[in-house]
């Protein structure tokens, strides 16, 4: 966009009559001893003047330009022009387009790093079909013979949480239901005592408490592992690689709920308890639990 200032000149400039002749046509003009010759650039290769004319010879052609002596009357006016700043439109639009004009939320390829590209690509690989389950490894980036045996940490752990679960029986009820149900569901096992006994690889134990919301009504009480717990200056989470967070921005589902007229929603029950883990790294995801039988 184009803007006349408003600091236009206000002094009236003489904008001389300029005209253009061939040399050849104009050299009689040139007879006296106030000529004087100058050298200019490859292209103005000879300059001369005399009074308000001025000749140049120059590499396409021989010029004579200038105007009369006399004074010559205003005849026009110079102003300044300045571009003006453009403006950023984008900002009129951005919370009026909110919701209405959405793209498709996807994970490219150019938004991962260097690392999380490597780390998607690890899990991706290890992934195995078991019947009608997917067996996920952990992408381990340490040695997990490093690992601490934890147990006398989950063990106050355990204790701290009966205390808090016999002080709310309901709770206690409907945090032990969960853990039956985990058993039946095949989620998790109870190791015997000969197998405990003769495993001699890496083991540690995931505390676990209980996150209360009443208001939900399907899951009012919710049993949390928690793998980011430190014992001896190591953690479980330190130990694998994070991989890339590919779940979908909450700002987009809600935006998509309006591109159609119908919006269908689903959900998959306990779908992180329903992958499968192999075996070694089972008994570094061990938990206790004696229902309440203290």
């Amino acid at each position: 966009m184009h803007a006349i200032s408003s600091s236009i000149v206000s002094q009236e400039h003489c904008i001389q009559r300029w005209r253009c002749v061939p040399l050849r046509a104009a050299r009689n003009s040139f007879a006296g001893d106030n000529m004087q010759d100058l050298r200019t650039d490859a292209y103005w290769t000879d300059h001369r003047q005399t009074g308000q004319l001025v000749a140049r010879k120059t590499l396409l052609e021989s010029v004579v330009f200038g105007g009369p002596s006399r004074e010559t009357q205003v005849n026009g006016r110079v102003c300044q022009v300045r571009l003006a700043a453009p403006v950023e439109m984008s900002d009129f639009w951005k919370t009026e387009a909110m919701g209405v004009e959405v793209k498709p939320c996807v994970c490219e390829a150019d938004k991962l790093t260097q690392a999380e590209r490597e780390e998607a690509e690890i899990i991706s690989k290890s992934c195995e079909k078991v019947a009608k389950q997917w067996m996920v490894p952990y992408p381990w980036k340490k040695d997990t013979m490093l690992l601490p045996d934890n147990r006398p940490l989950a063990m106050k752990r355990l204790a701290s949480t009966e205390r808090r679960l016999k002080n709310d029986p309901a709770t206690g009820v409907a945090y032990d239901k969960q853990m039956e149900e985990m058993k039946e569901l095949q989620f998790s096992r109870k190791l015997s005592k000969e197998e405990m006994d003769n495993y001699k690889g890496p083991v540690h134990y995931i505390p676990h408490h209980a996150v209360i919301k009443p208001e939900k009504k399907s899951t009012p009480v919710r049993i949390v592992f928690n793998s980011s717990s430190v014992y001896q200056g190591h953690a479980l989470n330190d130990y694998w690689l994070k991989g890339p967070d590919l779940l979908n921005s909450l700002f987009g589902v809600v935006l998509r709920f309006r591109e159609r007229e119908v919006a269908v929603m689903g959900d998959i029950s306990k779908m992180y308890h329903r992958v499968l883990i192999p075996e070694e790294d089972q008994h570094v995801h061990r938990y206790l639990w004696r229902n309440l039988e203290t």
